[in-house]
């Protein structure tokens, strides 16, 4: 698994991440990435046509990246990927229970921060390619975190969707 290709690489995305994440932030995301590889599906075109129609009859009083439903500052940007990559972290623990996956990635993360690979890979802009894809989701997730760590309840809020969706 790998971010994006191209100008928006350095926004290190998952691609498959994304994906499973709609509804939120990261799809309206993922949609401008497609647009932007030229390979939007004719449910992007549709979205984009509906912000555009929205933003005009606001009279252009709605910034467009709203209608867009994209991360309006630098720092929702940062933190939205963050999310994604905590999503596609979570996606790789196998534990009944939401919370369960929360406790366990908060687990993994912290063993990650304080005894793992970030204290050698932290200035680094990748992952080295030896990292697992747990390790890579950790690492892009720190890296857009600031190299902290979060609550339990703020990451079981931010993967909870996860759950939902490996439910359905």
């Amino acid at each position: 698994m790998s971010g994006m290709p191209g100008p928006l690489g350095a926004t290190a995305l998952p691609s498959n991440g994304m994906d499973g994440l709609t509804g939120d932030d990261a799809e309206a995301v993922a949609r401008v990435v497609r647009l932007a590889m030229g390979a939007a599906t004719k449910e992007d075109q549709a979205f984009v046509h509906r912000a555009a129609k929205a933003w005009l009859s606001s009279n252009g009083s709605i910034p467009f990246e709203r209608c867009l439903r994209l991360p309006t500052t630098p720092d929702a940007f940062r933190r939205m990927q963050r999310d994604v990559w905590l999503c596609n972290a979570a996606r790789q623990i196998d534990a009944p229970t939401d919370w369960e996956v929360s406790t366990q990635l908060l687990t993994e993360w912290d063993r990650f921060l304080s005894r793992g690979p970030w204290r050698e890979w932290r200035d680094e802009t990748e992952p080295p390619a030896c990292a697992t894809s747990l390790q890579r989701a950790l690492f892009y997730a720190s890296h857009f975190n600031r190299g902290k760590s979060l609550s339990d309840k703020q990451l079981n809020r931010i993967t909870g969707q996860v759950f939902l969706r490996k439910s359905l």
